[in-house]
């Protein structure tokens, strides 16, 4: 297993190595196995219909557009930067539609890759509610938290359960069961972050753990950009 990318607090958590026996067969050469989802499907709480949207459930189909991000490497600089950012057309796990177009949104934007068995997410979720509470987050700055490498044989499944219990207050998106959300954006380990100017284009990724004051800095790079 190579050594992931150092992330600027703590190791991240390899997907692949947590989900060994798991991965997911990608339909293709160069797809990257991140450690995807385990059999079952859970239908949230509380769910109901909504205009546009789909069934309510963990997994939800996505639809990518524009090209793909390599996976972030190991060392030195990430050519996915300065790169327009693919959209993804989704669902939250109550069936509403989330949508992000980082070249049509004109404001930047944060995407959070979590999963809910991952150790480093449920250390990362405090800081990012904290930061939440804080009332420091830019209103300049869009974030979407991202379930995936989904797994109802794991700890806190089902993942909407587990976003609501940190009472998660961003965008949602649930990705499939194929980890195609993940797979576009390079993802692999967790948790993993993806900072886009407003213009569409990638600023920053990282994969692993973030002290509040270097994501700060993160975010704030990525709305000075113009």
């Amino acid at each position: 297993m190579a050594k992931k990318k150092k992330s600027s607090s703590g190791s991240p958590i390899s997907a692949r190595t947590l989900i060994a026996g798991l991965a997911v067969v990608v339909a293709a050469a160069a797809a990257i196995a991140i450690g995807s989802s385990g059999g079952g499907s859970s239908t949230p709480k509380n769910a109901a219909a909504y205009p546009g949207g789909v069934t309510p459930a963990q997994f939800q189909p996505v639809k990518i557009t524009g090209a793909k991000l390599a996976p972030l490497p190991e060392s030195g600089a990430d050519p996915s930067v300065g790169m327009v950012a693919p959209s993804i057309e989704g669902y939250d796990s109550n069936g509403r539609p989330t949508v992000v177009t980082p070249t049509a949104d004109g404001i930047a934007t944060m995407l959070v890759f979590l999963a809910h068995w991952c150790p480093s997410c449920n250390r990362e979720m405090p800081r990012l509610m904290d930061w939440y509470d804080s009332g420091k987050v830019p209103s300049a700055l869009r974030i979407v938290g991202i379930t995936t490498g989904s797994d109802n044989a794991r700890a806190n499944w089902p993942p909407s359960d587990w976003l609501d219990g940190f009472k998660w207050p961003w965008d949602r998106l649930a990705d499939t069961k194929e980890a195609e959300a993940a797979l576009a954006y390079g993802v692999n380990a967790y948790p993993y972050f993806v900072l886009i100017d407003s213009t569409g284009k990638v600023v920053k990724r990282n994969a692993g753990e973030v002290e509040t004051a270097d994501l700060v800095q993160m975010v704030d790079a990525t709305i000075a950009v113009k």
